[in-house]
Formats: structure tokens, C-alpha cells, sequence
């Protein structure tokens, strides 16, 4: 599949983007799965969640491209029967595959979904009220590991104010089945319907919720594109929190385009920088020619730099790493 020219159809003959009034990033995703199951590309590994709990060195866990799209389509069949184009989802858990899969199941599903923190996490309970309150979710999508935490934070809402919590990896794949297309295909102008909500950390004001549109979604993850020439195959590898936007949008990027993304927490990496440092090196037999993308802030750079220093210079290899941000 020629990517470049499955994305550069939003593009005019002067270099700019054109979107369709009815695009949205769903609409976007189906558009590159359909022209990759048309093109007979084989199903693969797509992302990589490395777990550290029982091994300091990682247990990788990993998810292909066709479970990908079949997990979406389910946890956005389960949203559709429980709730109505437009309402807000919460996304309450820790970086894993699901946050991700429930993250754009929200926008397949066409409902808005609010990244928020992890539930396991303390010290976030007065701006996920604040949250909660001012964008009013009627439904939080968790995992099996923050269900407990994300209950035990509604237990002293009265039951019928509470909303409907689902952790998505308890969730059937035969839910897949009954998930209408048309949520994220259609003539209907769309272009300004709000893609997801992003809130203020609340730091200096009660947190703000700023309004994705599908427009500004879709133009910033091409803009993103265009700017750094993606090629492929390519390798993400992140730490980033899912519930910032920038973390969300470079996994995003992952998943419309088909390419594989690492993941793991933030933690992960502040415990031991190497962490990072080793997923940026890492090369496969198979992917001889893979390119490696990665964003980042600028105060990892220097703790990687601190503390993940290779005692030779032969340790890592950093050939295929493209661009870090």
C-alpha cells in the first residue's frame, strides 16, 4: 500500500489540505484499514504494551493490526447501545493498549471522548470531579486493572447520578459484529462536530475543557505527516501519558496509519530512562529497513542522557531513529 498516496488524495494540487466536509479521524482509520485489507497487506504486530510489573527488563505484549480494529469496533458497538452520538466518554486508566482502543471506539462509536488520568494514581480526584462535573460523561471506559479504583472514586455518588463504567478488555470481541459504519462514514457535515475534549490541568483555574473538532483533528494529524515525511514501515516508541494530548495524538497517529507503537508508563521510564532508550534501539530481523519515530520533552532527553549513558558507545543503535521532537 502506497501510504503516501493514500494520504496526499487531502491534499490539493498547491499543497494543501482538503477535507471532505464528513472526514472525521474514525472515517480516517477505516479509510487506510479498508485500503490495506484491499491491498492484501498481512495482519502484524501494531502495538507493543511493555509491562514491568514482575520483570525489570519487560514483558512485551502485543496486539496485531486485524485485533486492533476488531477491539475498537467492539468497545464502539457497546458505547452505541449504551449511549447516543455526541455524549461525553471518559477514559480513565493507566497507559495500556485499552485507553488507546477506548479512546478511539469513543470517536467510532461518534461520541467524545475526555482523556483523563490514571485511576490507580492518587492526587488527581478534585480535577477529575471538576471534570466530570463541567463536561458531563455518562460513561468512563476503563481496564479490568483501574475497575476497582474508578467504583470505589463513584462510591459516594448517589447511584443514579453515577455513570456507567466499562472496562473495555472485559468486553466480547463478537461485539465487533454489530458496529454501524455509519458513525465515521456519511455526506453529513461534520467538520466542526467536536472530535474529543482536551481539559486544562486545572493549576491556576478550574480545569478548562477545550473542543477537537474533526477538522482541526484531521488537519493536525496530516500537518504532522506532511511535516515529518513519515516513512515506513515505522516504530513509535512513547512514554508519554495518554491523557496529554500530545501522548494521545502521537498513539493516534499509530493507529490511523497502520504502524507499530510501543507504549509503556510514564513511571516506567522515570525509574529506569534506559527503558526508553533500549525501545529507541531496538532492531528486528524481519524489519531490517523499519523507521523509528519518537516525540519527547526535552527534560527526558537530559535524564536519558544522565542515566542511561551506555558504557560503550556500541550498546545502542540509534541508525533508524528519524526524528525526536
Amino acid at each position: 500500500m502506497d501510504l503516501k498516496a493514500l494520504i496526499g488524495q487531502f491534499f490539493d494540487e498547491k499543497g494543501n489540505i482538503a477535507l471532505p466536509p464528513h472526514l472525521t479521524l474514525a472515517g480516517l482509520a477505516e479509510h487506510v484499514y479498508a485500503a490495506e485489507q484491499q491491498a492484501g497487506i498481512p495482519d502484524r504486530p501494531v502495538m507493543r504494551q511493555w509491562v514491568y510489573t514482575d520483570n525489570p527488563e519487560g514483558t512485551p505484549r502485543d496486539i496485531t493490526r486485524s485485533q486492533v480494529n476488531t477491539r475498537i469496533k467492539a468497545i464502539a458497538a457497546r458505547l452505541m447501545q449504551v449511549g447516543k452520538p455526541g455524549d461525553r466518554v471518559a477514559i480513565l486508566a493507566g497507559n495500556s493498549p485499552e485507553y488507546i482502543l477506548g479512546f478511539m471506539a469513543g470517536m467510532y462509536a461518534g461520541q467524545v471522548p475526555i482523556p483523563l488520568y490514571d485511576p490507580n494514581e492518587p492526587g488527581h480526584e478534585d480535577h477529575l470531579r471538576a471534570v466530570l462535573y463541567d463536561s458531563g460523561a455518562t460513561t468512563v471506559l476503563t481496564n479490568k486493572k483501574g475497575a476497582s479504583a474508578v467504583r470505589a472514586y463513584f462510591a459516594d455518588v448517589p447511584s443514579a447520578e453515577r455513570p456507567r463504567v466499562i472496562a473495555v478488555d472485559a468486553l466480547p470481541d463478537t461485539l465487533a459484529a454489530s458496529w454501524v459504519a455509519g458513525q465515521v462514514e456519511g455526506d453529513v457535515d461534520t467538520s466542526d462536530h467536536v472530535s474529543f475534549l482536551q481539559y486544562t490541568s486545572g493549576s491556576t483555574r478550574n480545569p478548562a475543557g477545550v473542543m477537537i473538532t474533526n477538522e482541526a483533528l484531521v488537519t493536525d494529524v496530516l500537518q504532522i505527516n506532511d511535516a515529518v515525511k513519515f516513512e515506513t514501515p515505522m516504530r513509535i516508541p512513547t512514554w508519554l501519558p495518554l491523557h496529554h494530548d500530545m501522548g494521545m495524538i502521537v498513539a493516534m497517529l499509530g493507529v490511523v496509519l497502520g504502524q507499530e507503537i510501543e507504549i509503556f508508563a510514564p513511571r516506567d521510564f522515570i525509574q529506569q530512562p534506559k527503558r526508553w532508550v533500549e525501545r529507541l534501539s531496538r532492531r528486528d530481523d524481519d524489519l531490517a529497513d523499519i523507521h523509528v519515530y519518537t516525540v519527547i520533552p526535552n527534560f527526558a532527553l537530559d535524564l536519558a542522557a544522565r542515566y542511561a549513558a551506555p558504557e560503550s558507545a556500541d550498546q545502542y543503535d540509534f541508525s533508524a531513529v528519524e526524528c525526536i521532537i
